[in-house]
C-alpha cells in the first residue's frame, strides 16, 4: 500500500499517466515496478529512494521482508542505545554480506548480546556458529544487511578503512554515543600501560 502510494505520487513528478511510463522514466523494468505494488518485496534502497522522491516519509515501526525469504523484520521506531551498541559491535567485529549480518568474536557473552539485540530490535533470530578457528553469530537476512548498509553506511563486504558514521549517529545523545563506543571497545578496545 505504501509503495503504491509513493509511486502514484511520482506519476505527476515524472509527467506520467501510468506505471508503464513511470518505469521507463525511472529506468526500471515495468514488471519489477508492478511487482512492488503487488506481492514482491522492494529493495530497501529503492524504498528509501521512493520515499525521498515522493516526499512520503517512512514512519517506523513497520516491517520489511527480504526478497528470498518469507520472514520479515521490523524497522525500529527510533535509534535506541541498544541499536547504537549493535552498530558498534558490527563496526568493530561485524561483517555485512548480501545474505546475512554476522559478528565474529570468541566471547560468548558478546555473541549472545549480538543475537539478543537483533531479536529485540528487529524480531530476527540468529545463530551462533563455532568451528575450527572461528566463532561467530549470524543473522540470515538480506534485508537487515541492506538496512545497515543504507541507514548506517556500513559497507557490504570489506569495510576496513571505509567506515563512515552518519551525522545523526554522532549527534545523538551521550547515552547513544556511549553505547556505540561501548560496542566498539568491547571488541577492539584495550588499556595500555604507559
Amino acid at each position: 500500500v505504501l509503495v503504491t502510494k509513493m509511486l502514484s505520487g511520482l506519476l505527476p513528478v515524472y509527467n506520467c499517466s501510468n506505471l508503464r511510463q513511470l518505469s521507463s522514466a525511472m529506468g526500471l523494468n515495468y514488471e519489477t515496478l508492478r511487482g512492488w505494488t503487488k506481492k514482491n518485496s522492494i529493495p530497501f534502497a529503492w524504498l528509501l529512494k521512493l520515499s525521498k522522491l515522493s516526499g512520503i516519509p517512512l514512519n517506523p515501526p513497520f516491517e520489511i521482508k527480504s526478497k528470498t525469504s518469507s520472514s520479515s523484520f521490523r524497522i525500529p521506531e527510533f535509534f535506541s542505545p541498544s541499536l547504537a551498541r549493535l552498530l558498534g559491535l558490527i563496526l568493530a567485529d561485524g561483517h555485512l554480506d548480501k545474505k546475512y549480518v554476522e559478528f565474529h568474536n570468541v566471547d560468548d557473552v558478546l555473541l549472545r548480546d549480538f543475537i539478543g539485540v537483533c531479536k529485540t530490535e528487529f524480531g530476527l533470530n540468529g545463530v551462533v556458529e563455532k568451528g575450527d578457528g572461528y566463532s561467530r553469530a549470524r543473522v540470515y537476512s538480506s534485508a537487515l544487511s541492506e538496512f545497515f548498509s543504507h541507514v548506517f553506511k556500513v559497507p557490504i563486504g570489506d569495510k576496513s578503512g571505509v567506515i563512515y558514521l552518519p551525522d545523526f549517529v554522532l549527534s545523538s545523545s551521550d547515552e547513544h554515543v556511549s553505547s556505540l563506543l561501548g560496542g566498539l571497545f568491547d571488541c577492539d578496545g584495550y588499556v595500555c600501560n604507559m
